[in-house]
């Protein structure tokens, strides 16, 4: 499971200049993820599921229990493959929403696990973006959230894939660490498409805010309160803000009746 935010961001979102505490932040980072995972019973950016059973109810439409849905890989009902629609409006097959399938001309038949999908769900973005000029280009795209993997690079001019390598980028090639795209200075000045898929800046406020408390409280394990100049402070042992569970609550996994 990635994490879902990094060292720099959230120092930068707890205003931490020093590098005092840069091991234990880094420590409380996965923590914090897994229990956002753990809270809104799914994962983050993105998760794929491969022949998942469901039960048909009768209807045309079958709500998939993640979303948002990026595609389908495969359906069967009953044991039928059933393929996309030709035209998404009257051809035999199936078509698609963020939520949920929906039939045309069929239904899925009434039974339990009788229908099997495989699809892949999450947070997709892209952002059209120039390569800067610099002996290290770099660029940390943001508009959607936490870039946490990427799906793919091209050039705009050309449509030419970039490829991803581990270190030291040649020309046409790039790096991707902790959400920073890193490039050679060959290609400074390209305009290029980012396509990534990403943690939501809430879900990812969230993160941070857990390990913001994870910090404070580390001076304070065991106590539940106590009187500071003449005021009493109370101390939230749940692990969890309450604005980072209303924060959440939008993300929170769905079951399909």
């Amino acid at each position: 499971m990635p994490d879902l935010t990094t060292l720099a961001r959230v120092k930068r979102y707890l205003a931490i200049p020093t590098v005092n505490q840069d091991a234990v932040i880094a420590e409380l980072i996965p923590g914090a993820s897994r229990q956002v995972v753990k809270y809104c019973s799914r994962e983050f950016p993105s998760v794929q599921r491969v022949a998942q059973r469901l039960s048909g109810h009768g209807g045309r439409q079958l709500m998939l229990p993640d979303a948002p849905i990026l595609s389908v890989e495969s359906l069967t009902v009953d044991g039928k493959t059933i393929t996309p629609s030709s035209d998404g409006l009257a051809a035999p097959g199936y078509v698609n929403d963020d939520t949920s399938l929906l039939l045309i001309g069929s239904s899925f038949t009434k039974a339990r696990m009788n229908v099997v999908v495989s699809w892949t769900a999450g947070f997709q973005g892209s952002e059209i973006l120039f390569i800067p000029a610099g002996n290290t280009p770099t660029l940390g795209p943001d508009d959607w959230g936490f870039p946490a993997a990427v799906v793919s690079v091209t050039h705009v001019t050309n449509g030419a894939a970039m490829t991803q390598v581990g270190a030291s980028p040649a020309v046409g090639q790039f790096t991707f660490v902790d959400g920073i795209f890193t490039f050679n200075t060959g290609d400074a000045g390209s305009q290029v498409v980012i396509v990534y898929r990403f943690v939501p800046s809430d879900v990812e406020r969230a993160a941070i805010e857990m390990v913001g408390l994870d910090l404070k409280q580390r001076d304070n394990l065991g106590i539940q309160a106590k009187s500071m100049a003449g005021e009493k402070v109370t101390y939230t042992d749940k692990g969890m803000t309450a604005s980072a569970r209303e924060i959440l609550k939008p993300y929170r996994r769905c079951y399909p009746a």
